[in-house]
């Protein structure tokens, strides 16, 4: 009996079972690995879609109704403080979206189940910037001068309270909101205005106006 014939009648031996083995789970791995990568380009896709509908739907609204949704972190929606937002269908922005008829529903991201879910919006009323994580761990943005990809979101930006319109400099466009407040005490009725409220004295008068002139000039964000 030769060799061969032999060999058929052991089985394989010990080493070249292992061989088999690491040669699967390698094959197992690139598939894995191509699996995960083909989901993740799938789900950045979704994102990136989703921006683009919930930036038709700001644009829609500003045609509509003369300014864009100015962005708020208030929960009662009485206060609007142009901080970042995360937007949802109960979101104060997301409401005025959908109560507006441009969507039935803000979408939501495909895979993130923490506060990534939902998408960021900030806006002063007269710029926007909606922004979604990525699976690389950057943020995919788009306003109204386009769209760009970035390692610093817009929720990682802070700025001064007295920085009103949250650019990052405290001068003239500040002044200019606060100028359109003049005198209001009704923030009921005015509640863009209650960000201008820099001493809480439930009016806007010349004291805020000290408080902003004091700041003037500074760089605020960080």
């Amino acid at each position: 009996m030769n060799n061969h014939n032999k060999k058929l009648m052991h089985g394989f031996t010990l080493i070249e079972l292992l061989v088999v083995i690491a040669i699967i789970g390698i094959l197992a791995t690139v598939v894995m690995l191509s699996v995960s990568r083909s989901r993740s380009k799938a789900n950045d896709a979704n994102r990136k879609s989703n921006v683009d509908s919930m930036t038709k739907a700001v644009q829609a609204y500003n045609t509509d109704n003369g300014s864009y949704l100015v962005s708020t972190t208030d929960p009662t929606c009485s206060t609007l403080n142009k901080l970042a937002e995360r937007i949802a269908t109960t979101s104060c922005s997301g409401q005025k979206i959908v109560a507006n008829g441009i969507l039935s529903t803000i979408p939501e991201d495909p895979a993130w189940t923490d506060e990534n879910k939902n998408y960021v919006y900030k806006s002063d009323g007269h710029t926007f910037t909606i922004e979604a994580k990525l699976s690389n761990e950057e943020f995919f943005q788009r306003s109204q001068t386009g769209s760009t990809e970035t390692a610093t979101s817009i929720t990682s930006i802070t700025c001064a309270p007295y920085d009103i319109n949250q650019d990052g400099v405290v001068g003239d466009a500040d002044y200019t909101i606060m100028q359109s407040c003049w005198f209001v005490s009704d923030f009921t009725q005015r509640p863009e205005c209650k960000i201008c409220d820099l001493n809480n004295s439930e009016s806007i008068n010349i004291q805020d106006y000290a408080i902003l002139r004091a700041h003037w000039g500074e760089q605020t964000c960080q």
